[in-house]
């Protein structure tokens, strides 16, 4: 999990993972194995964001527009304009919603417990992202 996080996704997505995201996915990995909730947090929902923004590259055939509100919600709105299928725009506003909007705030705990299942579910959607990538 340290070292090789991207690993438990099927070796077939693994040629779509944007080394952004492997980045992110090794930070995220570590803080969760070493207790830091926070930066497990954090670092997961920032390699789902990239994996996002590689996944709309991929839908839209094209470079990413970049607007002027740069946040999930019009990252997923995006998706869902060029066709992504709903168990993918819905679990991201899900997470979105409940988990890493709330998350990012300073006077906001994160516990352990909180940060292994943020990471599983971005784990989730990540890889309904990935393959939908491999399908395109």
């Amino acid at each position: 999990l340290i070292e090789n996080p991207q690993e438990d996704f099927p070796p077939r997505l693994i040629t779509e993972l944007p080394t952004r995201f492997i980045a992110d996915l090794k930070e995220a990995a570590r803080c969760l194995v070493f207790d830091i909730p926070v930066g497990c947090a954090f670092h997961v929902c920032r390699a789902t964001e990239s994996l996002m923004l590689a996944y709309y590259e991929k839908l839209a055939k094209q470079r990413w527009p970049l607007p002027k509100n740069r946040d999930w919600n019009t990252y997923i709105q995006h998706l869902g304009k060029h066709g992504a299928p709903a168990n993918i725009t819905a679990r991201l506003d899900e997470i979105r919603t409940m988990d890493r909007n709330p998350s990012i705030h300073a006077e906001r705990e994160v516990s352990p417990e909180e940060a292994q299942v943020l990471y599983k579910l971005c784990s989730g959607v990540n890889y309904y992202m990935a393959d939908e990538m491999t399908r395109l």
